[in-house]
């Protein structure tokens, strides 16, 4: 099973402060942080996109997964220019598990992003070479 978990700070007038939620996707289930799911089986992979540690993740979710870290939002910032990451966590999803080569990826980029392929084949290449893995 695959679990992917992003970080979104969000900001509360309200509150006056800034905190961070997460939000989840395994195919069509969702879950919201602390509710438990038992859809989701123990030792499947979670591949986040935040600037935490595996220690600082391993509190909000256990040790029962194999992780997969990238801060996807800072590479597509600095490669593309914006904070669309789905080609930045496809790098991601690449290292924690070869769903297929990166070789073979090359070429339906250039169909799908034209003008900007390279600047996305950069990004999965990036990510792919930035993400940490912990089994």
């Amino acid at each position: 099973m695959l679990l992917t978990v992003s970080t979104v700070k969000t900001y509360s007038p309200a509150r006056g402060n800034q905190r961070a939620r997460y939000r989840y996707r395994a195919g069509p289930y969702s879950a919201q942080r602390g509710q438990s799911d038992r859809r989701f089986e123990a030792r499947g992979i979670l591949i986040i996109n935040t600037r935490k540690d595996f220690a600082e993740i391993e509190k909000d979710f256990g040790k029962d997964w194999k992780l997969a870290l990238v801060d996807a939002n800072t590479i597509a910032r600095e490669i593309l220019g914006v904070t669309i990451v789905n080609t930045t966590m496809l790098g991601a999803l690449l290292k924690a598990r070869e769903v297929v080569k990166m070789e073979s990826l090359v070429e339906p980029i250039k169909e799908r992003f034209d003008r900007i392929a390279e600047k996305n084949i950069n990004v999965v290449k990036r990510a792919f070479a930035e993400t940490k893995v912990k089994e």
